[in-house]
């Protein structure tokens, strides 16, 4: 799976980088740094490489990660034959930088699996280029080689693991915030299609939570807010999705489950904490059908709100 967020598109980055290693192919092709250099190799996968990278800059909808894997597995093995083909330890050392581009890549924009496949067939391929090209004699520069770049994708798959979290996550309830709810409900969504049971909705807004905020203070509207979140997330089933969608208002969604089904769940919601609060509920079949069904459980919502 990939990972889609902030910053330039994965599939721009992933053009980016095929563009320039082309680009500093045909300028070692060009500049080599000895006779014997593999000049023409170099600028057929440089000329290749600007063109892949050209098809990738193309407007299109973003690849599935099915897709991706094919770019980089070519353009790893394209990089390993050109090594293998190198007749200088200096071309070796050279030729290999654009691994680490990838390696940075793979831990930015792929899932912990998915980067660290693509890693372990960058460091097989590569000891197996050195070998056949017979340039290095000690085994010492691919293994601090391949140290640096796990290295380098473990701590950003860490760093970006604690990153998504963070954009995912209400820092007040330890709730999933909206984003991270959008998420989540799409897996959710997928299963409730395929077995053709509906998955309840549920948004919640607090009853008069602004005289709270007026009375009783802000920090104190916090701890309500805070508490509800707590009480909750223990009553849950492990599948069920809560989230704080902003200000007092929460949503939640039972996975296969109709509104008759839900209702106990509702009442054990409000018998948690004596804090009054208005609810609407709706059900939803498919993905298609997700934000129609939100609009309708927000009208629902504020008809119960109107009724108190």
């Amino acid at each position: 799976m990939g990972i889609d967020g902030g910053g330039p598109p994965r599939d721009l980055v992933l053009a980016a980088l095929f563009v320039v290693a082309g680009l500093l192919g045909i300028f070692a092709a060009i500049f080599p740094l000895s006779d014997q250099a593999p000049t023409a190799l170099a600028s057929a996968i440089g000329v290749v490489s600007i063109i892949v990278g050209g098809t990738l800059l193309i407007p299109h909808e973003p690849y599935p990660v099915a897709v991706l894997r094919i770019y980089t597995i070519s353009a790893i093995l394209a990089l390993s034959y050109l090594i293998a083909n190198t007749n200088t330890e200096l071309g070796a050392m050279l030729s290999s930088i654009p691994y680490l581009w990838f390696c940075v890549y793979f831990g930015a924009f792929f899932e912990p699996r998915e980067a660290r496949l693509q890693i372990l067939l960058i460091c097989v391929c590569f000891g197996i280029a050195l070998l056949v090209s017979g340039v290095v004699e000690s085994p010492s520069f691919w293994v601090l080689y391949t140290a640096t770049i796990i290295i380098t994708t473990e701590a950003l798959l860490a760093s970006n693991h604690a990153l998504r979290i963070r954009a995912r996550q209400d820092p007040l309830t330890g709730l999933l915030n909206r984003r991270g709810f959008e998420d989540s409900i799409e897996p959710i969504l997928a299963l409730t299609e395929r077995a053709g049971k509906p998955t309840s909705l549920i948004v919640i807004d607090l009853d008069g939570f602004k005289a709270i905020n007026d009375s009783l203070g802000h920090l104190e509207g916090d701890r309500i807010l805070a508490r509800l979140a707590n009480s909750w997330m223990e009553i849950k089933r492990e599948s069920d999705l809560v989230a704080r969608f902003g200000g007092d208002e929460f949503i939640v969604a039972l996975p296969l489950t109709s509104n008759d089904e839900a209702m106990p769940m509702v009442d054990r919601f409000a018998a948690a904490d004596p804090v009054s609060w208005s609810y609407g509920m709706v059900e939803v079949d498919s993905r298609d059908r997700f934000t129609l069904a939100l609009r309708r459980a927000d009208r629902a919502l504020y008809d119960a709100k109107e009724a108190r």
